[in-house]
């Protein structure tokens, strides 16, 4: 396939670099935008405004829209609903009196989580009793946030979809 792969990153030690040439310098992305065909990102925590300067010169995926979409809580779920996609009740949070309404209406178990930038359990508090409202408020130091009602699921599995521009082949990871 001939494919040759570049990483924008911060050393030679990066995993990636095992995988393809490495741009650290202080013009990373400037040269790595020379060097590619098109560009992709791993995060959703990626800079969109590196993204939407990108995309001007070669194509970016996922799009600067996607990106922007995925990068909030609130949002992924609002196009959830669009799309009437199943998914855990929620509110929108900005205050410790916007989480006591929220758990009133979604009730507890529930996961508070920062809207923006969490990951991986990262900016995420379970609350299991009323008593822990002011405790979860503090814990996302007065960020906007997300309450969702919990799953207790059987098992999680996650969703690689990957494509060219007229086929889905989709991956279970």
């Amino acid at each position: 396939m001939n494919h040759q792969f570049g990483f924008s990153g911060n050393s030679d030690d990066e995993p990636s670099a095992l995988l393809g040439h490495m741009f650290i310098d202080n013009d990373s992305v400037k040269s790595l935008v020379d060097f590619a065909d098109v560009i992709t990102y791993e995060s959703e925590n990626t800079d969109i405004e590196i993204v939407k300067e990108i995309s001007k010169i070669i194509p970016v995926y996922p799009s600067e829209k996607s990106l922007f979409t995925t990068q909030h809580r609130g949002r992924e779920k609002a196009l959830f609903e669009q799309l009437d996609i199943p998914c855990a009740p929620y509110q929108m949070v900005n205050s410790e009196q916007d989480l006591i309404d929220a758990v009133g209406v979604i009730g507890l178990p529930a996961i508070l989580k920062t809207a923006t930038e969490g990951y991986d359990g990262k900016g995420q508090f379970l609350m299991r009793d009323e008593s822990q409202i002011s405790e979860a408020w503090a814990s996302m130091n007065g960020v906007e946030s997300i309450l969702e009602g919990f799953v207790n699921f059987k098992r999680e599995l996650s969703l690689i979809a990957v494509r060219d521009k007229t086929t889905i082949t989709s991956i279970i990871h």
